[in-house]
């Protein structure tokens, strides 16, 4: 019988949470984006691949991951690569200054792909170290206050 590593578990359970995280940040937009999933899954994804390894390897991956993510996000909003330097730096004050619901437009979706990403790196890197064992639930319950603030204006979830 073959046994499963238990880091892998906890990785797959983070981003499962990752997955509802972006569900939950899509509050912002008072719709579900699907271009949300784009920076945990590939996050997730990348993680997973380093885990284990030294840090050297992991955060300059984890770190593209994230970009890619955002960049991926940024694109299938409607935007170019030239909107995801915008999203980097615009993005954020663009979210805390507009009407709400927060319109779709690349920059916006950019600053909150950033916001998913980089909680799912952190968190799937916590996930991968045996001795931390709630640390990664306590970053995505960071990450769910943040995506509950964004999307304030509507009631949240009860589930």
């Amino acid at each position: 019988m073959a046994t499963v590593d238990v880091r892998y578990a906890r990785i797959g359970l983070t981003i499962v949470l990752g997955v509802l995280l972006a569900v939950t940040a899509g509050g912002a937009f008072d719709e579900l984006l699907w271009s949300l999933f784009a920076p945990v899954l590939l996050v997730g994804a990348a993680g997973a691949l380093v885990s284990g390894r030294g840090l050297p390897v992991r955060v300059p991956v984890e770190v593209i991951a994230v970009l890619a993510g955002v960049t991926l996000a940024v694109v299938a909003a409607g935007g170019t690569l030239g909107d995801v330097a915008d999203a980097l730096v615009q993005g954020p004050r663009q979210l805390l200054t507009t009407e709400w619901p927060s319109p779709t437009v690349p920059t916006v979706v950019g600053a909150v792909a950033l916001l998913l990403g980089a909680t799912t790196a952190i968190a799937v890197d916590l996930a991968g170290r045996s001795r931390l064992h709630l640390a990664p639930l306590a970053v995505l319950a960071v990450g769910w206050a943040a995506a509950l603030a964004i999307g304030a204006p509507v009631q949240p979830p009860t589930w």
